[in-house]
């Protein structure tokens, strides 16, 4: 089951969270998150005989090419610049863990592997090599990676509560599993940035996705 790293009662000093760290969340989001982890918990306990192996995977803020969604940093980053306009930026200084989609994915093969060999622990953490980094140096590397600076705005106010501060321990993942992310911010931004360049320039998406799944997957 995946949640989300928002499962974690954030006190916004800068921890990286680890598995046994208590769950909790003060936004709705962060909330329903910390339940669904309790929901599993308690099937877990009560059907786990019938139902076999179950347990949760947490991840950081994921980008990559081919994301569209709405209200997603890169996604309204891209439609910004297409519509030669500037990207309105909630809280340009809070920092998160970002992190490649394809470091996480594999993550969560290689978990649920280990599950159905019996040999998963019940929650793990994904998280990227850099605990976390600013928004608005997201914007920094992409605007690098581009090869022209982004251009932003700070919104005139946050419209809800949201934690400043999040990041990730992933020890438990490396040490279980043998994953480790093959990205950094910087790297992960850039390969971001090249996938939204070469199809804005035309590139087929879905060949694009296939050859980095490709990669990604390689031993």
């Amino acid at each position: 089951m995946i949640t989300s790293d928002k499962v974690y009662r954030n006190d916004n000093q800068g921890r990286p969270f680890r598995e046994d760290d208590p769950l909790g969340g003060h936004d709705p989001y962060s909330a329903s998150k910390a339940a669904c982890e309790i929901a599993v918990a308690s099937w877990r306990a009560s059907f786990g005989a019938e139902i076999g192996g179950m347990a949760t995977a947490r991840a950081g803020n994921v980008i990559g090419g081919g994301d569209f969604g709405a209200e997603r940093l890169i996604p309204d980053l891209v439609r910004a610049r297409i519509a030669d306009q500037a990207l309105v930026i909630r809280r340009p200084d809070a920092t998160r863990p970002f992190q490649h989609v394809l470091d996480v994915l594999r993550g969560y093969l290689l978990h649920a592997e280990a599950l159905w060999a019996g040999a998963a622990p019940q929650a793990l953490n994904f998280g990227p090599r850099d605990a976390e980094i600013s928004v608005r140096r997201v914007l920094e590397l992409y605007g690098t990676a581009a090869g022209a600076p982004i251009a932003w705005e700070a919104a005139p106010a946050p419209p809800m509560e949201e934690a400043q501060r999040l990041a990730l321990d992933s020890g438990l993942a490396m040490q279980s599993l043998g994953w480790a992310p093959r990205h950094d911010a910087a790297s992960a931004i850039a390969a971001t940035a090249r996938w939204y360049e070469a199809w804005r320039g035309g590139a087929d998406g879905r060949a694009l996705a296939l050859a980095e799944i490709e990669d990604a997957l390689a031993p």
